[in-house]
């Protein structure tokens, strides 16, 4: 088994934020042990499903940076190629 699915979602989310258990629970505005908990597999549906979609927009913000960087490149060869042809 992949061992990324082994890893919890709170740990990736932690991960991923740079966030410590007790930050985590204090921004969802829960006690250190109920994410203790979660971590251990014990966690509600919709805070599951919050947790995944907390990292789901991170990856697409880091998508939409990567396809703006690219936008601008390709301007910027664009420009250089039909300058140069005039």
């Amino acid at each position: 088994m992949n061992e990324e699915h082994c890893e919890s979602i709170v740990n990736r989310v932690c991960i991923e934020f740079g966030f410590s258990q007790k930050k985590l629970a204090d921004m969802l505005d829960v006690s250190e042990p109920t994410i203790a908990k979660w971590n251990k597999g014990e966690i509600p549906k919709m805070a599951n499903l919050a947790l995944g979609l907390l990292l789901e927009n991170k990856k697409l913000k880091e998508d939409l940076e990567e396809f703006t960087l690219l936008k601008k490149t390709l301007k910027k060869v664009g420009s250089l190629f039909f300058s140069s042809e005039n």
